[in-house]
């Protein structure tokens, strides 16, 4: 009462109340320093893309008789993802998660393929093991990292760089991961350019081909 409480149960409801207020600033804190960091990692990265680079990269894969896109962990999941939107617009890309069968798949790649290889840091040994291959083959290796001096960045024909904020332990982490995501989906919209009209054909009979899978 001395502190202006009518009583006990007074003071547990106010000092809950008061709690939720802080855990509700806390969450919302949350929310907007995750947004910011996600946004800003990919106006950076929008504002070091070179869009030119993307349409020739883009006009090479409508060329290639074989495309192949990979990485680890994170960047396996982005690959996979890259392969999945580019399917709608009939582009065929080979994605694997499988170490040795990213290898395989490289080793039967030649000229005028392309590989597309991703990796944050640019040092994972098994992309850059599968980039050394596609070299060998004398295929086209586009390389999309964080690093530009990076091991993996010195077997790239093409290099395209993401930002990156966080530090090393954190490894692939949701800006991260965002803002690498972002270079792919500039990507498909180059090659979704180059294609033309046809493209939206592509999408339509796409869409078509899955349009009862929903109830």
């Amino acid at each position: 009462k001395k502190l202006g409480y009518k009583g006990f149960q007074d003071f547990k409801l106010s000092l809950s109340q008061e709690l939720g207020r802080q855990d509700a600033s806390a969450v919302n804190s949350v929310v907007r320093r995750v947004a910011l960091q996600m946004t800003d990692a990919i106006s950076e990265t929008s504002r070091n893309l070179d869009y030119d680079k993307c349409l020739e990269i883009a006009q090479l894969m409508i060329n290639a008789q074989k495309i192949g896109a990979f990485g680890v962990g994170n960047s396996a999941i982005t690959a996979m993802e890259f392969s999945s939107v580019l399917a709608r617009i009939g582009m065929s890309v080979i994605a694997t998660s499988d170490s040795h069968m990213q290898a395989m798949i490289a080793a039967n790649m030649t000229a005028g393929d392309v590989v597309v290889l991703i990796s944050v840091s640019g040092s994972t040994k098994d992309i850059i093991d599968v980039a050394e291959i596609a070299k060998q083959n004398g295929c086209t290796t586009v390389v999309i990292t964080c690093y530009d001096h990076s091991p993996l960045a010195k077997y790239g024909d093409y290099v395209l760089n993401s930002t990156r904020r966080e530090a090393a332990y954190e490894g692939g982490s949701v800006s991260t991961i965002a803002s690498i995501s972002y270079i792919v989906g500039v990507l498909y919209n180059a090659i979704y350019e180059k294609l033309g009209p046809d493209a939206y054909e592509r999408t339509l009979r796409a869409a078509g081909a899955v349009s009862n899978k929903s109830m």
